[in-house]
């Protein structure tokens, strides 16, 4: 219908793709650690709309990151069921396979009545989607919802880092992005959790108990990999929280 067109064309359907990421609170310099499980609430905001009056609608996103693809499926009330897998080499394989994953639990296929937006390195490459969304786009609409006060969003992907500014209606007023370097990605951030032998949480969770820090020179991910093994394996070694 024309109504639904409006609807598609203001894109209310959008996948956010948040790996690890940190939002910012401006008011209170304040920082929360977002995880794979803060995905579900903000698809609940993203999707569940309905296109027609008192009928039910079905909605699906999916996300195809570096080393990631997610798929959410919903309809007016929330979320039915969502997926994880790894990324292959081929976007719009990763994307079907989440996809038909997270259908099959669902009682669902291909074929159902779903308005499906992708998202992510390799959204444009899903051709069954009928939207491909920004992710600057996604995590301006998600976070604005769930946090009305924040005005920068901080995201740590897999192999690359995005800062976004958001203006009082929670569209994205300024933006940069970082993806030329490792250091300051989420694997960067995982490989250290690795060397530190600890979970990116207990990372997190340890990083707010440090009562000083270490100086690490290197900005490049290489050399401060070197820099972090020599504080995990001096006597006495520098404590973890320090150096994260």
């Amino acid at each position: 219908s024309a109504a639904s067109d409006v609807y598609k064309r203001q894109g209310f359907f959008s996948w956010l793709d948040i790996k690890t990421a940190y939002v910012t609170y401006i008011n209170c310099c304040r920082f929360v650690e977002v995880h794979d499980c803060f995905i579900d609430s903000i698809f609940i905001s993203l999707f569940s709309h309905s296109l027609t009056g008192g009928m039910a609608m079905l909605f699906a996103g999916v996300d195809i990151g570096s080393t990631s693809t997610k798929a959410v499926i919903l309809d007016d009330d929330g979320i039915l069921v969502s997926n994880v897998i790894p990324s292959g080499d081929e976007a719009e394989l990763s994307a079907k396979a989440a996809m038909e994953q997270a259908l099959n639990r669902a009682g669902l296929s291909l074929d159902s009545s779903l308005s499906i937006v992708s998202t992510g390195v390799g959204g444009k490459s899903v051709s069954f989607s009928q939207q491909q969304k920004a992710i600057t786009t996604c995590l301006a609409r998600g976070t604005h919802r769930l946090f009305p006060s924040v005005r920068m969003v901080i995201d740590i992907g897999a192999e690359s880092s995005t800062v976004i500014k958001l203006n009082e209606r929670g569209r994205v007023s300024d933006w940069a992005g970082h993806d030329k370097c490792a250091a300051g990605t989420g694997i960067f951030l995982q490989q250290m959790a690795r060397l530190m032998q600890m979970t990116l949480e207990d990372m997190s969770a340890l990083s707010f108990q440090a009562k000083s820090r270490v100086d690490i020179s290197g900005t490049c991910a290489v050399f401060a990999e070197s820099e972090v093994i020599s504080h995990v394996h001096r006597d006495p070694p520098t404590p973890k929280e320090e150096i994260i």
